[in-house]
């Protein structure tokens, strides 16, 4: 593996399989938009379709995404420190402690975050 897929794919992650990914339409962006009213009814039609135990976290991201500074007393950075502290609770429900500590070592050797 090059330096450069080694920094597209950290070890926590895995390439993608060539016939996996078409660019194209897929189902899974198909949701029951039309019967949504607010961000909470979203979050519950995935909470109980698609997240599962991680929707307990990944309901904080939605929602710093969702609001993207605009909550009295927060920023934008604050709305993204939310969306990273969350991301990374979910990867260590997906990954483990010792997977997602190396994920975040790796992210922090990358060239792009070294000043």
């Amino acid at each position: 593996m090059t330096f450069d897929e080694r920094l597209a794919y950290p070890p926590i992650l895995e390439p993608p399989q060539a016939d996996e990914h078409r660019g194209g339409p897929a189902s899974y962006y198909d949701f029951p938009f039309s019967e949504w009213i607010t961000l909470n009814d979203m979050m519950e039609y995935l909470a109980e379709h698609k997240w599962g135990k991680y929707g307990v976290h990944l309901k904080d991201i939605f929602k710093g995404l969702a609001r993207w500074g605009d909550k009295e007393g927060t920023s934008v950075e604050y709305d993204t420190k939310k969306v990273i502290y969350y991301g990374v609770r979910v990867l260590r429900m997906v990954a483990g402690v010792d997977r997602t500590r190396d994920y975040l070592y790796h992210i922090l050797d990358d060239p792009q975050f070294k000043s």
